[in-house]
């Protein structure tokens, strides 16, 4: 608006070949445009009606050639098959045009306003904390992808967009936390407790029911008194401990001491061990440059 009041106009040959509808959109539903333009002091008339639609729905031919279109287009479904092979999963076809509709957005959204949206507050960077949390991996792979495609088309796809992309890709791509979650490699809980097998069992059978999907969880039911003459490297195999008791023979750095029967607190505080260790070093890859070296080769081959 203020460029149209400073006598800047936009090239509106396309002007024809929108409908009704387009301009009822920009004009608003009560009456919003008109009180904009009475403010700013502006005439209401077709031809600012139409110079403001023009500069929202169209960009000029020659700033997108269509080399640059088709490159871009080839590079997108580039990433996409390179992504989901990194994760070595398949992405569904829906899925996979659902994210390349967001890529190109994005590459179209930069055209016209080459910057980021937000000012005060970053809903996608904000949600990118958690999601990075929560799977490094997917998060870690998909910023090595968009490098490469950055550093492939000149776009800042991960300079400026990663954290927006990062958010797209989880929510577009069907299923993908739930297919992720399954991924993980389960964490090994031993359940030992001073109270008798029969509460070691029972306690045990708990922990199964409340994080089956995530642990493996054992009972440990020999003699309590055995643990003494065991070596930490005896329990190497074990991720974490659940007991109701202190035991110096076990790693404090895997204890979990909780009550006979755990608390709403006990609780909270193996859900926390288990999720750490659940999406530990274990999980992630390491060695990502020769994981992408290798699905470079398999491009060209």
């Amino acid at each position: 608006m203020t460029r149209y009041q400073q006598g800047f106009l936009t090239d509106s040959k396309e002007w024809d070949d929108l409908s009704e509808e387009n301009s009822h959109i920009v004009m608003g539903d009560h009456g919003e445009l008109e009180a904009i333009v009475n403010e700013m002091g502006l005439e209401m008339n077709e031809a600012l009606v139409k110079d403001l639609v023009c500069s929202i729905y169209f960009l000029k031919e020659d700033h997108i050639p269509q080399v640059s279109q088709r490159v871009m287009n080839e590079q997108m479904d580039l990433f996409i098959q390179r992504f989901q092979k990194s994760l070595f999963l398949e992405m569904d076809i829906n899925s996979q045009k659902l994210a390349k509709k967001i890529l190109m957005l994005i590459f179209m959204h930069h055209q016209a306003y080459p910057f980021k949206d937000p000012i005060i507050f970053d809903k996608f960077r904000f949600n990118a904390v958690a999601i990075s949390k929560n799977y490094p991996n997917y998060a870690r792979l998909l910023e090595y992808s968009l490098k490469i495609m950055e550093k492939e088309t000149n776009f800042p796809w991960y300079s400026i967009y990663f954290t927006d992309i990062l958010y797209w890709i989880m929510v577009k791509w069907q299923n993908l936390p739930i297919i992720l979650e399954n991924k993980r490699t389960k964490v090994t809980v031993l359940v030992l407790t001073d109270h008798g097998s029969d509460h070691t069992i029972m306690l045990a059978s708990l922990l199964e029911k409340n994080f089956g999907q995530k642990a493996h969880v054992k009972p440990y039911t020999k003699p309590i008194l055995n643990l003494q003459s065991l070596t930490e490297e005896s329990f190497a195999d074990c991720d974490l401990f659940v007991t109701n008791f202190i035991c110096d023979t076990l790693p404090k750095h895997k204890m979990v001491v909780v009550n006979t029967f755990p608390t709403d607190q006990d609780w909270g505080k193996i859900r926390v061990a288990i999720n750490e260790r659940n999406r530990g070093p274990e999980n992630i890859v390491t060695n990502i440059d020769d994981l992408f070296l290798n699905l470079e080769r398999q491009e060209i081959s």
